[in-house]
């Protein structure tokens, strides 16, 4: 009776570690298709930041002042009395980071295109034809 009492305890337990191992599998399992989904959903989103970058390409002006973005991620701001104004520049969603190259001050904008259109924070600006 003692051991039948001892033996019951042993299947038990490796009932539950056997229990144990198959939930970690499971867990570990579904975490490697999460990571894969993250990295197609990565990749989605370089695809869209490359076509945002693709757009935002050539010279926009607003009164009489320019930002000319160049496809290697730089851009430069001319205009009536104005220092040229050098900038490299990152797009990640709807936001623009332009990072001054003298000063290296950066600063973070809403952007949109639409047609030929860009609004930069609260100001539009329209393609240079």
């Amino acid at each position: 009776m003692k051991n039948q009492k001892g033996i019951s305890l042993i299947i038990v337990l490796i009932i539950i570690v056997v229990l144990l191992a198959a939930v970690l599998i499971f867990k570990s399992i579904s975490k490697n298709g999460n990571t894969e989904n993250t990295n197609n959903n990565s990749s989605t989103e370089s695809k869209t930041e490359n076509k945002k970058s693709s757009e935002i390409v050539g010279s926009w002006d607003n009164e009489g002042f320019v930002y000319t973005f160049n496809a290697d991620g730089t851009v430069t701001l001319t205009g009536r009395g104005l220092h040229t104004q050098e900038f490299t520049y990152k797009i990640k969603g709807n936001k623009i980071s332009l990072t001054n190259v003298e000063s290296n001050a950066t600063m973070e904008l809403e952007y949109s295109i639409n047609g030929d259109k860009i609004t930069l924070g609260t100001t539009v600006w329209t393609k240079v034809k």
